[in-house]
């Protein structure tokens, strides 16, 4: 498996900072942090604060490690619990991402995915999630 991660940028007029990296290939071999058996998709999507229920995501946006936002609050709350999906091909070696949300809010390099459409990822790829456009979030993955 290709070595793949998320990386969340904050875009500031010519300077990109990176908040965060999520590893794609340990989520889904099941190498991070010990819990996760192997998985045939990952959910990306956001924390529901106001609810005891359990997380529907695997990769919770607008999150810090600590599990703290580091974004405004009304952006989360554009993205749904259960956003998109990213899912592995091990024959092929691809990723795709495919939307999960019922409001059609998932874009590839500014266009739109159709709800349950699964776009193919290209290292560079610009994601973006959410009535308010979270991201960029940008796929990378290695040779």
């Amino acid at each position: 498996m290709k070595l793949a991660k998320l990386v969340e940028i904050d875009e500031l007029g010519n300077i990109s900072i990176e908040k965060r990296t999520h590893n794609l290939t340990k989520l889904f071999s099941g190498n991070l942090w010990g819990l996760l058996s192997g998985k045939s998709e990952i959910v990306i999507g956001r924390r529901d604060r106001g609810s005891s229920q359990s997380t529907r995501a695997d990769i919770f946006l607008g999150e810090d490690e600590n599990g703290e936002l580091n974004t405004l609050p009304r952006v989360i709350y554009g993205i749904s619990r259960r956003q998109a999906r990213i899912i592995y091909n091990s024959k092929t070696g691809t990723y795709y991402l495919e939307d999960c949300s019922t409001h059609k809010t998932t874009k590839v390099n500014g266009e739109f995915l159709s709800i349950g459409e699964q776009r193919a990822l290209k290292s560079g790829d610009r994601l973006s999630f959410g009535n308010h456009n979270y991201g960029p979030v940008i796929f990378r993955q290695e040779d």
